[in-house]
């Protein structure tokens, strides 16, 4: 019985914040061509709206991006997380390949990539034929421009990439790298909450009362 009790306090544990909250941008059919990515904020309640309120700290699991069309030569895409500090992006994390991008919603899955809520962050995409498979921790970029045929030194798959967009919320980055203002992409992320330690702190203690009450 002791060990059944363990096995459960550690199963409640690494569920514990796991309902699946969905964090949606507007929807939109204003086509835009030619992006190599977005700024989001979970918690920019201009154009996200979060189905429950957010913990400081989400886990990531997937990434939906709705694309008008694709012209990228061999339709394979990835997306990086950035933070973007001065000057430069930080690497955060990275999606699984989403082999074939496209028209319509397109899923980018995450494993196990820790963000802020409220922290703005960069998402990249990445051609296949690029460095998009040696990010690393260190890595990071000092542009966002890029072109049709992505290489070590420009990995970015910019021109492949038709997104529907709404012209109100975050800014986009476009061929060139600069910002293109106001215009989001239509996106929604799936995340998990992140319990505080308090509140894990607390399920523990009740869990210990409950194998203390059992011996008894």
């Amino acid at each position: 019985m002791k060990k059944t009790l363990i096995l459960l306090a550690i199963g409640l544990m690494a569920n514990a914040g796991a309902e699946q909250i969905t964090v949606a941008g507007p929807q939109t059919s204003n086509n835009q061509a030619g992006y190599t990515g977005f700024n989001f904020t979970l918690t920019n309640t201009d154009w996200l709206t979060p189905s429950v309120p957010l913990a400081d700290q989400v886990l990531l699991e997937s990434l939906d991006l709705t694309t008008a069309n694709t012209w990228y030569r061999n339709s394979a895409l990835g997306i990086a997380i950035y933070e973007k500090n001065g000057e430069t992006w930080s690497f955060v994390g990275k999606s699984a390949w989403q082999a074939s991008t496209t028209v319509g919603k397109n899923t980018f899955t995450f494993s196990d990539l820790l963000l802020s809520s409220s922290t703005t962050y960069t998402a990249v995409f990445y051609g296949h034929e690029s460095s998009f498979n040696n990010l690393s921790p260190e890595s990071t970029l000092t542009s966002l421009a890029g072109g049709q045929s992505p290489s070590e030194s420009s990995p970015l798959a910019c021109a492949g990439v038709r997104l529907a967009t709404n012209s109100n919320g975050e800014e986009l980055y476009n061929q060139s790298g600069a910002i293109a203002s106001n215009y989001v992409p239509i996106v929604s992320f799936a995340v998990q909450n992140v319990p505080e330690p308090a509140t894990a702190s607390l399920s523990l203690l009740g869990l210990a009362a409950l194998m203390m009450r059992r011996r008894v």
